[in-house]
């Protein structure tokens, strides 16, 4: 993409988050545990060990994917309750570059959206983490849009979606896809 002269380009933008609507999903990937109960595999109780389903409504049923800033997209996941009955409550912050119609569109719709979610760590290039499920999904903590004061400043939305279902992310392997074609 070229720019005009001085116009500000934040470097990095190829990062790639992808969020679907939970009512979008037709079930739920049962864990590589669930479908080998004799497994030995470390992880077998997260690893998601099948395709994610779809509804078959026209228009719906993909994953929708975003260019994030690079470096701005991470999980964080941490304990919450008490003592002895502990869980999980993990954060998705990232930035969006931008503050045009189309990205000030996003925000607005996704809002108070009820989504899952995907991305990939740097640690492990053959897996995507996955926030939320169909019965239990990820919302939206907080939205910062900003146009930036001054040169150099970044202009767009700083978003974090947060996962209170009390459990870790799950590990979903990219081989078997990511369906990102909306149903015709």
């Amino acid at each position: 993409m070229t720019t005009a002269c001085g116009e500000n380009t934040p470097p990095g933008t190829r990062a790639k988050l992808h969020i679907c609507p939970a009512e979008e999903f037709d079930g739920w990937p049962q864990t590589l545990l669930e479908m080998t109960p004799a497994s030995t595999v470390p992880g077998a109780d997260i690893i998601l060990n099948e395709a994610f389903n779809f509804v078959a409504t026209v228009g719906k049923g993909y994953w929708r994917t975003y260019d994030i800033l690079v470096d701005s997209g991470m999980v964080e996941t941490s304990t919450v309750g008490e003592k002895g009955v502990l869980g999980f409550t993990s954060n998705l912050p990232f930035f969006i570059i931008g503050t045009k119609a189309e990205k000030l569109s996003f925000a607005k719709n996704v809002v108070n959206c009820c989504l899952a979610a995907m991305i990939q760590t740097r640690e492990d290039k053959l897996n995507m983490l996955v926030l939320g499920r169909d019965n239990d999904p990820v919302k939206v903590k907080e939205i910062k849009i900003s146009t930036g004061a001054k040169a150099g400043d970044k202009p767009g939305a700083a978003y974090v979606l947060e996962d209170s279902g009390g459990d870790v992310p799950a590990v979903y392997p990219i081989s078997f896809g990511i369906n990102t074609t909306p149903n015709v």
